[in-house]
């Protein structure tokens, strides 16, 4: 007996010098666990912050490159405004971009600091998140944009509300005009295919080009003829596809033994999209009301890139966003190599 009760002191008291040890042993590893996370924390939001303020660069350096008409201290003013709309008010920046236009070249830089929040037990006060854009205008290439916009029954119910054609209208008037310059950027040209299947009249607009004179807006015709168009071998042109619709059939289209069916639309667009992307050229979809998630995924599929050339809008506020967004994007592929 004395001797088991000997085993049980000894267990009992090694317990406590053990459990005395790993709490020490713990301590000590908490404090580097503590302090990668905190790092990586850091790490996250710096470079999130200097992505926003990339992105900003890029809008502001754009939109005073597409103004190459105006003085250049109104495309530095416009560079320095359009920088500053596209910054969250939440992060709080207090900085004035600099802004350089010499000759063709067009800089914009920002150079300030992450302020730290659990760096700073390492003596890391700030991290810094400073960039920079330069766009050269005479390396910029060409580019040729069709719009091809659904005008067909459904997308006329949405009228009343200001989401069919008087928003889908008014979104390509503004982004003719800026990609242009107002009608200056010979550089940027745009072609309408607008359809409507089962509409037995016109659409209730007027075309883009009556209603912006100075806007070359090329139209293009039913039967496939698209005016003075560059070769799909010419390097030096940008050619994209920019898509709005709903994605509903309502109108049989034609299948390969000559029969017309609902299903095969669906067919003929996908085989479109894949023809096209075949060809270089970029494909841009936006889904407008869109009911359902399998004519989302076709219309994301569809896309060049769904991270940066697919949108989904519900309204008409959100075909704004939408269609600024497209326009910043074809301006990056136009404008920036990177």
């Amino acid at each position: 007996m004395r001797h088991t009760s000997t085993l049980k002191q000894q267990a009992r008291r090694f317990w406590r010098e053990t459990a005395g040890s790993a709490a020490i042993i713990f301590g000590v590893m908490a404090v580097p666990v503590t302090m990668g996370i905190g790092a990586a924390v850091d790490l996250i939001r710096s470079n999130d912050a200097r992505a926003e303020l990339q992105r900003a660069l890029d809008a502001g350096t754009l939109a005073a490159a597409s103004s190459s008409n105006l003085p250049d201290a109104e495309r530095e003013e416009i560079a320095r405004q359009t920088f500053a709309v596209n910054i969250d008010p939440r992060r709080k920046f207090n900085i004035t971009p600099t802004v350089s236009i010499t000759g063709d070249t067009v800089s914009m830089s920002v150079d300030t600091d992450y302020a730290t929040s659990y760096l700073r037990v390492a003596g890391i006060d700030t991290m810094n998140i400073g960039t920079s854009v330069t766009v050269n205008l005479r390396q910029r290439k060409k580019a040729e944009i069709a719009l091809v916009l659904d005008y067909s029954g459904p997308m006329n119910e949405l009228e009343k509300t200001q989401h069919g054609h008087k928003a889908v209208r008014n979104v390509a008037i503004q982004m003719v005009d800026d990609m242009t310059a107002q009608g200056t950027n010979d550089r940027v040209k745009f072609g309408l295919i607008q359809f409507s299947m089962q509409e037995p009249k016109s659409p209730a607009v007027h075309p883009i080009s009556q209603d912006r004179g100075a806007v070359v807006l090329q139209q293009v015709a039913a039967n496939g003829q698209s005016g003075d168009v560059a070769d799909h071998e010419d390097d030096a042109t940008m050619k994209f596809v920019v898509l709005l619709t709903d994605g509903r059939q309502f109108a049989p289209s034609l299948s390969p033994d000559g029969s017309r069916t609902l299903a095969y639309g669906d067919n003929n667009l996908e085989q479109l999209c894949a023809y096209a992307k075949a060809r270089n050229v970029t494909f841009v979809t936006v889904g407008f009301d869109v009911q359902d998630q399998v004519t989302q995924d076709r219309l994301r599929n569809c896309s060049s890139d769904p991270e940066r050339f697919f949108f989904i809008a519900d309204d008409g506020a959100e075909l704004v966003s939408s269609f600024e967004e497209i326009k910043n994007q074809l301006l990056k592929a136009i404008y920036i190599a990177k």
